[in-house]
C-alpha cells in the first residue's frame, strides 16, 4: 500500500500485479481527510487486516509528525519573533510589510488567547 496527498484527502492505494499487462496496478481503496485522517467503519471493511494496521501506523504517524513540528515552532517562536522584528524595523512602511504585520498581528493574538486560556500568561 502507498498514501499519495491530493490537496484535502489523503488516497490509499493497494497496488496488485496485473497478470494480462505484467504491470503493477494501484487501485484506490480508500479516502482520508489530510487534515484529521481517520478510519472509518466503512474503510475498515474495504481493508484487509494487515492493511487497516498500515493505515493507521500512517495515521499514528502523521499525528506524530504535527505534534512535533508544533512543537518545534513553540521551540522557536522566540527567535522567529526576535528575527521578524528586526526585518520589520528594516523593511520599513510598505504594502508587503503592512500585509505581514496584519497577518502577523492576527497570529499574536490567537497565541495570547491560548496562553492566557491555558494561564500560562496574563
Amino acid at each position: 500500500m502507498h498514501f499519495r496527498a491530493r490537496n484535502n484527502v489523503v488516497q490509499v492505494i493497494r497496488t496488485s500485479y496485473d497478470a494480462d499487462t505484467k504491470k503493477a496496478k494501484g487501485l484506490i481503496v480508500a479516502r482520508l481527510s489530510r487534515v484529521k485522517p481517520e478510519l472509518s467503519a466503512e474503510i475498515r471493511q474495504a481493508l484487509t487486516a494487515a492493511e487497516v494496521a498500515e493505515v493507521q501506523a500512517w495515521i499514528d504517524g502523521q499525528n506524530r509528525l504535527q505534534r512535533l513540528n508544533a512543537e518545534h515552532a513553540a521551540w522557536n517562536l522566540a527567535g522567529q519573533l526576535e528575527q521578524a522584528a528586526q526585518w520589520f524595523a528594516e523593511a520599513g512602511d510598505n504594502e508587503t510589510s503592512r500585509q505581514l504585520a496584519a497577518q502577523a498581528q492576527q497570529g499574536w493574538q490567537q497565541l495570547r488567547a491560548v496562553l492566557k486560556r491555558s494561564k500560562l500568561a496574563e
